[in-house]
């Protein structure tokens, strides 16, 4: 009783067959290619969201400090003695990480104004960002 599972174990055929494992070394490096492809797709996705993520915290400490600016101007018109304040924003969906937030330091001296924001996170690298702004007469 013989068995052949593969037409290149035929010794009798005179003519040449390519080896059964052609088809599987294909597929093999098919699948291979498509892993990389899958791989760098999903390296370029988490690449894409922290680089979206550092944008947006960008625009929360911009748009604090201009703020910051607005809130100093506005107290020193009713108060000029005001030397300024610090505000501190913790962000409320991460309550177990105590290095999530949003510092807004507002310091007034003779002649400037100084506000900085600064943005600290564990999913992303620090910002901040420094105002210093004359003191309208």
């Amino acid at each position: 009783m013989k068995t052949f599972d593969c037409p290149a174990v035929l010794q009798n055929s005179s003519r040449h067959v390519p080896r059964c494992g052609t088809a599987l070394i294909m597929v093999l490096v098919v699948i291979i290619i498509l892993g990389a492809l899958t791989g760098q797709l999903t390296r370029r996705s988490l690449m894409d969201r922290r680089q979206a993520r550092s944008d947006l915290n960008l625009l929360q400490v911009e748009a604090a400090v201009q703020a910051g600016e607005l809130l100093a101007r506005q107290i020193l018109q009713r108060n000029p003695d005001w030397q300024g304040t610090r505000h501190l924003v913790r962000n409320e969906k991460d309550a177990v990480s105590q290095t999530d937030f949003l510092e807004l330091t507002v310091t007034v001296s003779d002649d400037h104004i100084v506000i900085v924001g600064r943005r600290t996170s564990q999913k992303a690298s620090p910002i901040q960002l420094t105002r210093r702004i004359p003191v309208s007469p």
